[in-house]
Formats: structure tokens, C-alpha cells, sequence
């Protein structure tokens, strides 16, 4: 993202609302980079299920894996 001149601070200030990351956002506005990555994503959350604690994505490939597998 930096070799494109993107920041990743800029980024996440962009496709804020009311406070919360919108992916439909980063997917308007960093087309290109939404399209880098596997449709699929992983989502992690705490013990409870109550909040989200990471986002993890993979880069697109000719042959797609599970996301079970990674």
C-alpha cells in the first residue's frame, strides 16, 4: 500500500462512520486495493463473541482456499 501511496492511517479516517469501520466505504472509495485481497474474509472476536478483534484477509489467487484452511 505504501509503494501506491496509500496510508494506512488515511485509510481507516476515510471509510469511518459514526466511529465504525464500513467496509461498503472501502470498497467505494479503495476499490483497487478491496480487489487485491480474497473476497473471503476471517473475522476473530473476544471470549464472548461481543466484539470484533481482528480482520484477516488474504491476497487473491488463481486457486481459491478455504478460509477454513488459513
Amino acid at each position: 500500500m505504501n509503494k501506491e501511496g496509500y496510508c494506512v492511517e488515511d485509510i481507516l479516517e476515510n471509510i469511518s462512520e459514526d466511529g465504525l469501520l464500513s467496509v461498503m466505504e472501502f470498497y467505494h472509495k479503495y476499490r483497487t486495493i478491496f480487489d487485491y485481497f480474497d473476497d473471503w474474509i476471517l473475522i476473530k472476536t473476544n471470549e464472548e463473541n461481543t466484539e470484533i478483534t481482528d480482520i484477516v484477509m488474504k491476497k487473491m489467487s488463481e486457486n481459491h482456499v478455504e478460509t477454513c484452511e488459513w
